[in-house]
């Protein structure tokens, strides 16, 4: 398969179609626990045809209680050897949603030095109101390949580089959870766990970077012009002008907050990895209250 360039960190059905034969394509969908869904058991029962499946939750690192996070090197280079991927490949990522746990897999495939990714606009849900071709069944395995991925660290930022930030304001924080939760009138959906936010951090809910007012009524990123006034409207520094950290509650969401920055040629920005699981689980972070 010949390297193809891609457009952008975002594809459209139309696009996809067009270039089938000369892509991967991921599924890389995921679903919180309360939702009760297994998103393996739905890869199964329908994908788009030829997709891999990335489990978000199996390819992390278990040695730690926090939730999915970035996965070691060798981890990240066994799944994709397994799954015959090659560093040349042109790469798409899709979620049964529209657009969510895409961005997650994103991430992860530019932390582990693979640029030419994209993810799907509308997901599987637009694929399948255009009767796009699809498959069932469990997937055989693919040829293996010999996978050695190039780790890219400074897309992501750890808990010490946020508590240093707090003294030297190096960058700017935006947290992709609900206002509620962020400001702290709403429960956080893990127990035990206090809500608000890291002091100085700027609040863009995930949800308002994605919009059903379109003609497919599905969840889609919405365009350059909406995001850009969005982005500014809160007081985030778009172009490069310093360094923009994205959190949320467990470094799932805020890859949406990554993935609107760079579809806006942002390229200086990080994700907290352990964002809000981990922030409040330590005693010893400060956690402010209210809308700012």
């Amino acid at each position: 398969m010949l390297s193809l360039k891609l457009p952008g960190p975002i594809v459209t059905h139309d696009w996809l179609m067009s270039n089938f034969d000369r892509v991967k394509i991921i599924d890389g969908s995921w679903h919180l626990p309360s939702e009760n869904r297994n998103a393996k058991a739905e890869f199964e029962q329908k994908r788009i045809k030829g997709a891999r499946f990335f489990d978000i939750d199996e390819v992390s690192d278990h040695s730690t209680d926090l939730p999915h996070m970035l996965p070691s090197v060798e981890q990240f280079s066994s799944y994709a050897s397994q799954q015959g991927i090659n560093e040349q490949d042109s790469i798409i990522i899709y979620d049964t949603k529209g657009l969510l746990s895409s961005a997650r897999v994103w991430f992860t495939f530019r932390v582990f030095g693979i640029d030419n990714v994209a993810v799907l606009n509308g997901g599987l849900p637009i694929w399948l109101k255009y009767n796009l071709p699809t498959e069932s069944g469990v997937l055989e395995p693919k040829t293996a390949t010999k996978f050695s991925a190039k780790p890219k660290w400074y897309f992501v930022k750890s808990m010490k580089q946020m508590r240093e930030n707090l003294l030297i304001s190096k960058f700017q924080v935006i947290d992709a959870r609900s206002t509620g939760r962020f400001n702290g009138s709403e429960l956080e959906l893990r127990p035990n766990l206090p809500s608000g936010h890291i002091p100085n951090s700027l609040s863009i809910p995930y949800n308002q970077l994605v919009s059903k007012s379109n003609s497919h009524q599905i969840p889609m990123l919405k365009d350059d012009k909406a995001l850009l006034s969005l982005f500014h409207s809160q007081g985030v520094k778009i172009g490069n002008q310093c360094s923009i950290v994205a959190t949320c509650g467990s470094g799932i969401s805020a890859c949406v907050l990554a993935l609107s920055l760079e579809l806006l040629g942002h390229k200086d920005w990080q994700v907290y990895d352990g964002s809000w699981t981990e922030w409040a689980s330590n005693k010893d972070n400060p956690i402010s209250k209210g809308d700012s």
